[in-house]
């Protein structure tokens, strides 16, 4: 018994290594067609796993094929798991995946629990992923947004019942990603700021998250009703465990709290880029932890000259105010604790931008 078990198991993995064969070849060839038709034979000559000719220093864009290459060899390892973890479902069932909802309900039935006690336990059960944005890992959005869409098309194209047709279109697809990637590049040439890390992060928030969290939720009601457990116990969403999101996207920055004045600065700039287009900058005071756990910062905003310094107060200083609200706000969320926001206005007219 337990040979054939291993012997299945060999058998998944040589089919899923088989997999990801096919796929990266597939998406290679893509890739080598593109730098083809976009005249960068040179390039197109020396791409990891399908070309032989020696990579030659100094090549002008080969590290750009060579992170878009890798790049795709993640998309169709993923793939390649995800499709291989349905084969075993379909073929075993949802405990027959280590870890996840239904093999836990299943080892926890075996140990003695009833679906009463079990029921009563998972509201206690939490999970909290943090996002982090370490700025050498940062991608920019429209990167993540082509690496979904081609994950999105590879799968599409694991259908059976596509006509040639249809895989041709598929084909055109992934090309047009791929080419999209090229032209865009895979990461921040400059460090990224505080603002490019948050619009990556609401990458995942927008169009990621919400149909995970829901497939979460599917996965451990099916997974329930398979072990044909009362269906009522689980009926009403509080019954079931919380997941939550953290985030440590601006506070990673070697430990540097003065990295909150980016988002005062995004502030400022927002609220007043037509009367003072880049002729400001906001320059780190102090960072104060106190004992209940919020932070006093105190800022202050840099003008060239008097006249600017009128513009960012505002009448009765309700501009600087509306500034400061702004600011606080955002870093609050930035930081998941209450800030206390001290912002004052001087003038440097040794300051440049």
């Amino acid at each position: 018994m337990m040979r054939s078990s291993f012997t299945m198991e060999e058998k998944y993995i040589s089919e899923g290594f088989a997999k990801i064969d096919q796929d990266l070849l597939e998406l290679m060839t893509c890739l080598d067609e593109l730098l083809e038709e976009l005249g960068q034979k040179e390039v197109k000559n020396r791409l990891p796993w399908i070309r032989e000719e020696e990579q030659i220093k100094g090549t002008k864009g080969l590290e750009q094929a060579y992170s878009i290459a890798f790049q795709l060899l993640n998309i169709v390892e993923a793939n390649a798991a995800e499709r291989t973890r349905r084969l075993k479902e379909i073929s075993h069932g949802l405990s027959s995946q280590r870890g996840l909802w239904g093999n836990q309900l299943e080892r926890l039935g075996e140990k003695g629990w009833t679906p009463e006690e079990i029921a009563s336990y998972l509201p206690s059960v939490r999970v909290e992923p943090v996002f982090t944005a370490h700025p050498t890992e940062a991608k920019r959005g429209a990167v993540l947004e082509q690496h979904r869409l081609i994950q999105q098309l590879l799968s599409e194209g694991d259908r059976p019942d596509l006509t040639p047709s249809e895989r041709s279109e598929i084909r055109r697809k992934i090309k047009i990603c791929l080419e999209r990637l090229w032209r865009s590049g895979e990461i921040f040439l400059d460090q990224p700021e505080v603002a490019d890390e948050r619009r990556a992060l609401m990458f995942y928030l927008r169009d990621i998250l919400p149909a995970t969290v829901t497939q979460l939720d599917n996965r451990l009601r099916w997974a329930w009703n398979e072990q044909n457990y009362p269906k009522d116990l689980l009926g009403d969403p509080s019954t079931r465990p919380v997941i939550r999101f953290g985030s440590w996207v601006g506070g990673d920055r070697d430990g540097h709290p003065f990295v909150t004045a980016e988002v005062t600065r995004e502030q400022l700039y927002h609220q007043l880029h037509q009367e003072l287009p880049y002729d400001a900058t906001v320059r780190a005071i102090s960072w104060e932890e106190r004992k209940d756990g919020s932070v006093a910062i105190a800022q202050e905003i840099v003008v060239m000259r008097a006249n600017q310094r009128k513009i960012v107060l505002g009448a009765g200083g309700q501009q600087l105010k509306a500034i400061g609200v702004a600011a606080r706000t955002e870093l609050a969320k930035v930081l998941d604790r209450k800030v206390h926001l001290n912002l004052t206005v001087v003038v440097d007219e040794t300051w440049k931008p």
